[in-house]
């Protein structure tokens, strides 16, 4: 049993917390997390699980390695709630964020004006992660999840959270489900890698290091 790239069944988010550094850890677990050791000799019920952690970096206010625009700062904020928000759906009633709190933005003048500056931009994410850190801690953790993981890049074989939003170059959006219920069953999977992710090697779990692709326009920041 493990967590790796590809597709992982009965997944639960199990822990979540900022570092000193202000990375977001995400804890995924596997296997029956909701027994204590007790209930476990008493019942005769399997406790092998299996753990994996995931970092997040802290948010900066680049895109591509250059200083951002208000809208791409606001695409990146939209993608990282809407990745986040994707894994723990399943163990909240509702996702729920407030990530201009302390930022003094309270208008959509106040986005334009203000969510490129580095600070600003430093803690809007830094709000998200303690508000995703939150749900996790509230969370139902006896819902499980079927999660696709990717490789961190081509050369990178270590398991990242999948793209959920992406943007098309006219302005279009568009979503793809990296989980879902384990009320559905497996057969029935609707989970899949994208092209992108293929052509990128993101869907290779093996260690062997890939031949790192060229970076081209329609390539996500994250």
């Amino acid at each position: 049993m493990s967590i790796t790239v590809g597709f992982n069944e009965g997944v639960v988010v199990s822990g979540a917390s900022v570092n000193e550094k202000d990375s977001l850890v995400i804890e995924l677990s596997q296997g029956n997390t909701s027994l204590d050791l007790f209930e476990a000799m008493n019942s005769g019920a399997s406790m092998d699980t299996a753990t994996t952690k995931i970092m997040l970096f802290p948010v900066d206010n680049k895109w591509y390695g250059k200083d951002a625009t208000h809208q791409e700062m606001v695409m990146k904020f939209r993608q990282l709630t809407t990745k986040l928000g994707e894994i723990i759906k399943h163990q909240v009633e509702k996702v729920t964020w407030n990530m201009f709190e302390g930022t003094g933005i309270n208008s959509a003048s106040d986005i334009a004006e203000k969510i490129t500056s580095e600070t600003v931009a430093a803690q809007i994410g830094k709000n998200i992660y303690t508000q995703f850190v939150a749900m996790v801690a509230a969370s139902d953790k006896t819902k499980t999840q079927r999660l696709k993981l990717v490789r961190q890049s081509a050369a990178k074989h270590f398991p990242t959270l999948a793209e959920v939003l992406y943007f098309k170059k006219d302005g279009g959006e568009w979503t793809v489900a990296a989980s879902e219920s384990m009320d559905i069953p497996a057969a029935q999977s609707k989970l899949k890698f994208t092209t992108k992710e293929i052509e990128k090697g993101l869907d290779k779990a093996d260690k062997v290091v890939a031949d790192t692709p060229s970076v081209s326009d329609n390539d996500l920041p994250f």
